[in-house]
């Protein structure tokens, strides 16, 4: 890609050999023009073949981030055959009226059928929307799995991203670790959009800048988040604990006593009382699911495995 990077900033150092445009040939080269919205010609000129594939060359290298560059998570995988033929392209010529008919699909004898043509010219345009939108189609994914993973049903940013904040506003940052307070510190930062939230928030999960992301890694960032924001859950639960009945608000304890080794200890566990209520209608949901086994110790032993699943987190 050097030449064609320099070929766009000095186009008048370069000469294109001579050019055979002729026949299906020059069927294919208008409907490049097409794609462009400019005019279709009767003969070429090497300045009019210039003229035409530096936009191509200019999108793949000044228009693509590196993420887009390197995906493979298209509906079509023409797009990225498209995409991988410009990116190793050489001879111009070659390029456009052997390399990429090939790499979509079109041999020669198919491309002597003008509707076959235009097909070429429409899978064209599909590959470059889909390479422009390959980005915000990762945010796409990204989102969706951190709404269902908090239970969020708003699907507005600029709605949701309050509901976050709100829920994380309690938390005390001394409670934090350096990494999870850098990420806290992101999902509390307004930005005036999705993509730079997501962005921010992706780059300590991530360790290096989202857009740098490869499809590989997808499936870690995605549990990398999740398992942050999670974290910030428990600690947003832990500082309003702690700072319960502080503000005035009554408060409700529940005390047990805990084993570890030989040794016993009374751990009390208090709720606002905004959160009873909560509290109440889970009591039920497991009350009615115990209800179904006729095993009083079948019952007792599942709470206790339960209860101390969730001490040992």
């Amino acid at each position: 890609m050097e030449f064609f990077e320099l070929l766009q900033k000095h186009p008048g150092d370069y000469s294109v050999k001579a050019l055979d445009v002729s026949g299906v040939r020059m069927d294919i080269f208008n409907q490049y023009r097409k794609f462009l919205n400019v005019r279709a010609l009767g003969s070429v000129t090497n300045d009019d073949f210039v003229e035409t594939i530096k936009p191509f060359f200019f999108f793949y290298s000044h228009q693509l981030n590196t993420y887009a560059k390197h995906t493979r998570k298209f509906n079509h995988e023409q797009t990225a055959r498209f995409r991988d033929t410009l990116a190793v392209a050489k001879d111009p010529e070659k390029t456009f009226f052997e390399d990429l008919p090939e790499a979509l699909g079109f041999c020669k004898e198919t491309l002597c059928d003008k509707d076959k043509v235009e097909e070429f010219c429409y899978v064209i345009n599909r590959a470059v929307r889909e390479l422009r939108s390959c980005y915000n189609d990762l945010i796409d994914r990204i989102e969706a799995s951190v709404l269902d993973a908090l239970g969020i049903e708003v699907y507005e940013y600029s709605e949701y991203v309050k509901i976050i904040r709100d829920r994380f506003s309690s938390v005390n940052e001394h409670l934090l670790t350096d990494r999870l307070k850098e990420f806290y510190h992101h999902v509390l930062t307004e930005f005036d959009n999705r993509k730079e939230w997501y962005q921010s928030i992706c780059y300590t999960a991530l360790e290096q800048p989202l857009e740098r992301l490869r499809d590989d890694q997808e499936e870690k960032l995605v549990h990398n988040l999740i398992s942050m924001f999670r974290e910030c859950e428990k600690y947003s639960d832990i500082s309003r604990m702690n700072a319960c009945g502080n503000d005035g608000e009554e408060c409700f304890a529940v005390d047990m006593v805990a084993t570890k080794g030989k040794n016993l200890s009374r751990v009390t566990f208090r709720l606002p009382e905004s959160e009873i209520e909560k509290a109440d209608e889970l009591e039920k949901l497991v009350e009615n699911v115990l209800a179904k086994s006729d095993n009083e110790n079948v019952a007792i032993c599942t709470l206790l495995r339960m209860l101390n699943k969730k001490m040992a987190k």
